[in-house]
């Protein structure tokens, strides 16, 4: 699933149409303070940030025709609804809905805006595939990525790297290349460095992402215990890579090497059994 490639080129294309939106109010921005200029930017970009995720999300679900779990209908389902909401309670959150998707591939994803309305969708092939406890700890794992909040801190974070690029395009383009060239090139200009800076804003999203992949490791073992968590992630190493889709804020992650690796959501999977091998 490439729910954060959708994510990433919903807010690029969100942020560029905005942007475009801005050269054409120029006029008016003029007569703006920069302190309002920037918290109007604030405002518009932040949005555009929580907009992009409300598509990917939407997009992941229809991609993925995860089902709502509300009854279940064998013993695995009656374990996942009830894991779940064990691991939520000692987590200090409301039990997040559950859905659960058709496919071979062992993963997981957690999706929300808040800790107490949350979804967690799980793939079938992880209830069938994983022993009992790995299972539990990739549940614990993303039952940590809702109670972290880490959905929020993403979109926070991709909007203040949205309001950062525009407002240093608007700077550069105002300050040092409309004094000196025509108006089309100042907009040329602000579009371009806009899209370069998105650019190396999504590999500090990146980065960001694969710290908290870390972070939720971590407190998926105290709801799990470390050698589950460990063994998960090792039975997930030994997986072929293409049943081991990227997904966002989810279990799986890409093993490829090189420039490759700078935008990878995740951190390889070798480098997270380390980490916990060395605190535990």
């Amino acid at each position: 699933m490439k729910r954060l490639s959708v994510f990433f080129l919903s807010n690029g294309v969100l942020v560029l149409l905005l942007s475009h939106g801005i050269c054409a109010l120029q006029p008016y921005f003029n007569v703006l303070s920069f302190d309002l200029f920037v918290w109007f930017c604030a405002s518009l970009y932040l949005g555009a940030a929580f907009v992009a995720f409300a598509i990917s999300k939407h997009k992941a679900q229809q991609l993925l025709a995860a089902k709502p779990l509300k009854i279940p209908s064998n013993t695995a389902e009656s374990w996942l609804l009830a894991t779940v909401a064990k691991q939520a309670k000692l987590a200090g959150i409301r039990g997040p809905a559950v859905a659960i998707y058709d496919s071979v591939d062992i993963n997981a994803f957690a999706s929300g805006l808040s800790k107490h309305h949350a979804l967690i969708a799980v793939s079938s092939g992880l209830l069938w595939r994983l022993p009992t406890y790995e299972a539990e700890a990739v549940l614990a794992h993303e039952i940590s990525h809702i109670a972290n909040a880490d959905m929020t801190r993403l979109i926070m974070m991709q909007g203040l790297a949205n309001v950062l690029v525009v407002v240093f395009a608007y700077l550069l383009a105002n300050q040092f290349v409309m004094p000196h060239f025509q108006e089309w090139v100042t907009v040329a200009v602000f579009i371009a460095v806009i899209a370069m800076g998105l650019m190396l804003a999504a590999l500090a999203v990146m980065w960001f992402l694969r710290r908290i992949e870390f972070l939720a490791d971590l407190s998926g073992v105290r709801l799990a215990g470390g050698e589950a968590m460990i063994a998960a992630l090792e039975f997930l190493n030994g997986v072929p890579s293409p049943e081991q889709p990227q997904a966002a804020l989810g279990v799986a992650g890409s093993i490829e090497l090189g420039v490759k690796r700078l935008f990878m959501s995740h951190p390889l999977l070798s480098e997270r059994i380390l980490a916990l091998k060395l605190r535990h």
